[in-house]
């Protein structure tokens, strides 16, 4: 059983007008088995399901580039809690719609593609990066862990 300091709660949001979207229990599940698989200190994360507009405002005012992208992630930045208490980890946001147009364009099933994208995101949230080589193969290996823990034959992680 998981301590209070251990849970992790995930919340999800569609800000997106569209009309198939994932199920909040599946977005939640593939965060919390990200979480788990990096042995994250307990708290919470807020996902929010965005369209690409929404993505690129996002991505302009946070990143300075004017176009949309597929997830971005929004590190809460705290100091953590002394021991034993949990923390918010911060938010994530994905392109719906850019995910399902990259899930086409690499012959994946959508649901791979967004469980990628929701891990990489969960991972950045962690501190992971991938601005150099040694970092990226870190970040990469985290992330196959974390799929692994979905799904029986996990999406190849390949950025």
């Amino acid at each position: 059983m998981l301590t209070e300091a251990r849970r992790h709660r995930v919340f999800v949001a569609f800000d997106a007008d569209i009309a198939v979207l994932p199920r909040r229990e599946w977005v939640a599940g593939v965060v919390r088995a990200a979480l788990r698989s990096a042995d994250a200190p307990g708290g919470s994360v807020a996902v929010r399901i965005v369209d690409a507009r929404a993505i690129r405002a996002l991505n302009r005012e946070f990143r300075h580039v004017d176009e949309p992208t597929d997830v971005l992630s929004f590190p809460d930045g705290e100091e953590w809690p002394g021991a034993g208490q949990a923390r918010h980890l911060g938010d994530i946001a994905l392109a719906w719609e850019v995910c399902v147009a990259q899930a086409a364009e690499r012959g994946r099933p959508t649901r791979e593609e967004a469980a990628l994208l929701l891990v990489h995101g969960v991972m950045h949230l962690l501190g992971h990066d991938h601005a150099d080589l040694e970092e990226k193969q870190r970040m990469q290996a985290a992330e196959r862990a974390a799929l692994a823990m979905r799904f029986r034959r996990p999406p190849v992680v390949d950025y």
